[in-house]
């Protein structure tokens, strides 16, 4: 079990990012450049979707990063 905790903050790609179901979607616009950045390849620990993938939840498939449903 890793020692970190989901409240800390860690810079880096997500361990979650490829298997992901709306990375593709993200990382396929210039306009989500944003969204990669911020969550993906940077602070994925503030990410709903890596929170959830984390704890062995089920991620809605219209889940943001943000917690935020579309």
């Amino acid at each position: 079990m890793s020692q970190s905790s989901a409240s800390e903050t860690t810079a880096g790609p997500c361990p979650h990012m490829r298997s992901c179901r709306l990375f593709p979607i993200l990382s396929a616009s210039n306009a989500l450049d944003y969204w990669v950045g911020v969550y993906c390849k940077g602070e994925f620990t503030k990410c709903a979707r890596h929170d959830r993938l984390t704890r062995g939840l089920t991620v809605a498939p219209n889940l943001l990063p943000n917690g935020k449903k579309i």
